[in-house]
């Protein structure tokens, strides 16, 4: 579940000593000396903030735009302050094992590699969480000369899950080895200690892999959990997914030993979760929150803990969404024993909710008329004249996916090049148009002044019309592209969407085509981009992962897709209709008759 309320502080919390003592291989560990921190700025309305506040402070932050920033700053001149000795990091010898030039573990909170003399070193430091001095470990994505290291460490360390918060590689660049084998391959790392992979599942935006570490005398069962959809020195453009990772660490965190989190340094991303996770607790414990604090406390052990003010503004969001939002998530034997009267009355509440609901990106300066936040917003390079065009479009982050979703409103008068522009220039070879406002003539080419448009095929069905689309241009700007059009029928009044069962069809048939296309972008668009467009990307997200989990969560899915573009899924009634198509799933498909 998203939005659940643990309490697992207090006296009968286990304590972390002696935990290495049992190690078949005889590790011990240093201790992390335990450190009293004073509220560093108790000037500011920011620090020791009551859980019930931090809706009006966040809000309070979206007006003035600077009290987040301003906060963010104070942290970074005080964290400057507070600079410790890394002399181990700087040995000649252990040049090879840092990834990056000017990030480096603290001399006194470093993990030593115990049992390894001179090569004691590895590129990761203790990190307190609430509860515990060590509850984390953060480090660097391995280096190819550092992979043994790494598994040298969760052994030692006894950890039983990895988080992951990086991809290998992110524009053209290197970010992490591969540090684990492929499915049903194993690595030896040493004569006494092997790697082995089980297997392999995605969840959502985030990949499961059960590994097993193992030696001749003893096996463990290792979780790394990879999140697959946050850009280095950004942020994720959602926080559901983020909080499911942090639940699932959670259920899954059955010792006290560390939880070994990691991106590519090991401080922005790696910062941005262990402060989630550390505040969700003190949240929980304390009904108050001081992100400041927080932040310094984790830099007192590794520097650039938190490297941006995006990252510390997210950590805003997904508190304050923590204690704002109510839990929505259901199991769908949860939902299928409601009775009609209570779904209405839940539908109402949400619906209600999302409609006062307004924290999303700022609004496209000097577009104001465009349905587009900054961060998500589509442009194309008009050749003309070189400028930049800003297209009423957004990119969305799909459920379970990182393939590429845009959301447009389809083409109005003057607006068509442009508008196939943008499906050549993302690789769009699936366009899925929701109220057939995009028009084409049968056996006529269209020309603009760029490009040029012609249907080559149509299929006809009883929900949806399959048209094979030729784009080229006039001037060899790019190869001549295919394009599957695929019309969708009987949804010409937005109130009055296709049959439960039909749109069931229609999305598995968009599941078909962009397999058969190996297709990596899909274009969804209606009269506005907004209402029918959300309201089918939705239902899209909405179906996989309830597929994939057994669990339906149509608030969240719409208040994501809101951060990503306004007013998406504006109408009750599609609201309504998304509970309708799921129960219509539940109650039609065989694969789900065991969930009565």
């Amino acid at each position: 579940m998203f939005l659940r309320r643990k309490n697992r502080l207090g006296a009968d919390q286990p304590s972390h000593e002696g935990v290495h003592q049992s190690l078949s291989l005889g590790f011990s560990a240093p201790q992390v000396q335990n450190q009293v921190y004073e509220n560093p700025f108790p000037e500011t309305a920011a620090s020791n903030c009551r859980a019930t506040k931090l809706f009006d402070l966040y809000k309070k932050n979206v007006e003035s735009g600077s009290l987040f920033s301003d906060e963010f700053k104070k942290v970074e001149n005080q964290s400057k302050n507070n600079q410790r000795t890394r002399d181990v990091s700087q040995l000649p010898q252990n040049a090879v094992r840092n990834r990056y030039k000017n990030i480096f573990p603290y001399d006194h909170a470093r993990v030593v590699l115990q049992g390894s003399g001179e090569n004691d070193y590895i590129n990761a430091a203790y990190i307190p969480g609430y509860d515990n001095e060590r509850k984390f470990i953060a480090t660097q994505g391995p280096k190819k000369e550092t992979i043994n290291d790494f598994w040298l460490m969760v052994w030692q360390e006894n950890s039983n899950i990895i988080v992951m918060l990086t991809g290998l590689r992110e524009n053209g660049k290197s970010k992490c080895e591969q540090y684990w084998p492929d499915v049903e391959s194993q690595r030896e790392l040493s004569p006494v200690l092997t790697v082995r992979t089980q297997r392999e599942i995605t969840i959502g935006g985030i990949l499961q892999r059960q590994l097993v570490l193992f030696t001749n005398r003893e096996q463990r069962t290792i979780t790394q959990l990879q999140f697959t959809t946050w850009p280095d020195h950004g942020i994720p453009v959602t926080t559901s997914n983020m909080i499911h990772l942090r639940n699932m660490v959670d259920d899954l965190q059955n010792t006290n030993a560390p939880i070994i989190v990691h991106c590519s340094a090991g401080v922005g991303r790696t910062g941005t979760y262990i402060a989630m996770d550390t505040l969700f607790h003190e949240l929980d414990d304390k009904g108050t929150v001081d992100v400041p604090r927080t932040v310094l406390r984790m830099r007192e052990n590794r520097k650039d803990m938190i490297q941006n003010v995006k990252q510390y503004m997210y950590v805003y969001k997904l508190l304050m969404e923590r204690e704002s939002l109510e839990e929505t998530d259901k199991d769908v034997t949860e939902l299928q024993s409601m009775t009609s009267s209570e779904i209405k009355k839940m539908q109402d509440k949400e619906f209600n909710t999302l409609s006062s609901w307004r924290f999303g990106e700022e609004w496209q300066e000097n577009h104001p008329q465009l349905r587009t936040y900054k961060n998500t917003s589509v442009k194309v390079n008009n050749n003309k004249n070189k400028s930049i065009q800003q297209l009423d479009a957004s990119y969305i982050q799909e459920h379970g996916s990182s393939d590429c979703l845009v959301a447009a409103r389809n083409p109005g008068p003057g607006e068509k090049e442009n508008f196939w522009k943008m499906i050549v220039d993302r690789g769009a070879s699936l366009v899925v148009d929701l109220d057939n406002s995009i028009q084409i003539l049968i056996n006529t080419a269209i020309q603009y002044e760029d490009i040029s448009v012609s249907v080559r095929d149509v299929n006809e069905s009883n929900v949806h019309s399959l048209i094979t689309v030729n784009v080229w241009s006039t001037t060899n700007a790019f190869a001549a592209q295919q394009v599957m059009l695929m019309q969708v029928k009987g949804w010409n009044d937005v109130e009055q969407p296709p049959k439960e069962m039909d749109l069931i069809k229609i999305i598995e048939e968009m599941q078909r085509q962009k397999s058969k296309q190996n297709c990596k972008c899909v274009l969804v668009g209606c009269s506005n981009g907004s209402t029918r467009t959300g309201t089918f990307i939705a239902l899209v997200s909405i179906l996989e992962r309830l597929k994939a989990l057994k669990r339906v969560d149509v608030f969240r899915t719409v208040k994501d897709l809101r951060d990503m573009r306004p007013n998406m899924v504006d109408n009750k009634e599609l609201y309504r209709y998304c509970y309708s198509v799921v129960m219509q799933y539940l109650s039609d498909f065989d694969t789900y008759s065991n969930f009565k």
